[in-house]
């Protein structure tokens, strides 16, 4: 009993110090591996501090560059030619600007090509915005566009002004073709013809040269300098003819005239009806005035 007693405390002893011997292992590998741990710890905050120093010294490099960039720009270019007031606008200088290629206010049109010196003020919906095309064009209002070079529109909404020097002064889809042409307002009005005039009114043509029709409704001055002042569905055919007033009249006849009347026709060179119903000029410097069915035959004759 004895001997099992002594061998139980000795059995003891020798596992308490397994213990003790594992545990001093463990503690020895702790340290061991803490001091492997903190030069590695060490040696990353090194590094850390080695590319702070560098970031530090970059920023120092590019702000000695802003600087010298900022002295090289204010010796070669002059201070903002705008200053801020005290309601917060920015106002210009007084003093000339060049803008080489165009200004554009409001929004831009994506579908539009802009040409060279070109001025658009538009709203602020891109659908509305308006298109100068030509070189040195202006346009203002609503889906306008100056596709001529020198051409302007300047309001209404959907005009077209092509030609060269062409312009649109309002209105609704109204269109200056010709050269040097003019549509100043009404609705679907156009002037084609090389310095053609349309003043308002509704679906009128001037086609041709000089020609011109001052308002009234579907009515078209065809011949060379042609005109027709007003009324419905006249027509000024020959050259230098002219109608004024009136519905359905024609001057065929070059130098010709219509003046007011219905349905009156006059084909002779330098003839005339003024007024009346489907009267007929028909020979060369003949006259019709008023009445009614009445034809000028022979040169020279007068009719009442």
């Amino acid at each position: 009993m004895k001997n099992f007693e002594s061998t139980k405390v000795v059995l003891i002893m020798a596992i308490s110090l397994l213990g003790f011997g594992l545990q001093g292992y463990r503690i020895t590998s702790l340290q061991v591996s803490n001091a492997s741990s903190v030069a590695r710890l060490n040696e990353v905050e090194a590094k850390i501090d080695s590319l702070i120093s560098n970031a530090e010294d970059a920023k120092t490099t590019i702000r000695a560059l802003e600087i010298n960039m900022i002295n090289s720009s204010n010796a070669t270019s002059p201070s903002t030619p705008f200053t801020r007031d005290g309601g917060g606008w920015w106002v210009a200088d007084d003093a000339m600007f060049r803008f080489p290629k165009g200004i554009v206010v409001g929004v831009k049109n994506p579908r539009c090509t802009y040409g060279e010196a070109t001025l658009s003020v538009n709203g602020l919906r891109h659908i509305l915005a308006n298109c100068p095309e030509g070189v040195g064009s202006v346009t203002f209002g609503h889906e306008n566009t100056a596709s001529g070079e020198n051409s302007s529109v300047l309001g209404g909404k959907g005009n077209i002004a092509s030609g060269i020097t062409a312009s649109v002064l309002a209105g609704f889809r109204n269109t200056a073709v010709g050269d040097f042409s003019t549509v100043s307002g009404g609705s679907a009005n156009h002037a084609t013809g090389i310095k053609s005039t349309v003043s308002g009114g509704l679906k009128n043509h001037a086609t041709t040269s000089n020609t011109s029709v001052s308002g009234g409704e579907k009515n078209n001055a065809i011949g060379m300098a042609a005109s027709v002042s007003g009324g419905f569905r006249n027509t000024a055919k020959g050259g230098h003819a002219s109608t004024t007033g009136g519905s359905y009249n024609d001057a065929n006849g070059r130098y010709s005239s219509v003046t007011g009347g219905l349905d009156n026709t006059v084909d002779g060179y330098g003839s005339s009806i003024a007024g009346g119903y489907k009267n007929r000029a028909v020979a060369q410097r003949s006259i019709v005035v008023g009445n009614r069915l009445k034809k000028a035959l022979k040169a020279f004759d007068v009719i009442f």
